[in-house]
């Protein structure tokens, strides 16, 4: 539980420092021309990528097998997305603005 509390401090201050929110660095790609979101996230991914994987080599998760409803998927992301445009921010951009007032 303290690691976990240790982590979610240290994530919440990389998000406010970095100020890493989904929808306005998809608008900085478009809009701007400006790809340093794509590289942090592309960067991000592939560290969660190996730490996904290596948790699981080492037995202590399991990636559960199945099939992927996409038409659900599909729908679900566009929903998401519709969400975020309209609010303005993503649910990381959300908690590091009201963690700053």
């Amino acid at each position: 539980m303290i690691s976990g509390l240790f982590i979610g401090l240290l994530f919440g201050a990389l998000l406010q420092s970095g100020q890493f929110c989904f929808v306005s660095g998809f608008r900085n790609i478009v809009y701007q021309k400006n790809t340093r979101f794509l590289t942090a996230l592309l960067i991000a991914i592939s560290i969660q990528a190996i730490g996904f994987f290596a948790l699981q080599s080492m037995g202590l998760i399991t990636i559960p097998e199945g099939t992927l409803p996409v038409t659900a998927t599909i729908i679900g992301g566009f929903l998401f997305g519709v969400g975020m445009v309209l609010a303005g921010c993503c649910g990381s951009g959300a908690w590091f603005r009201s963690g700053e007032g």
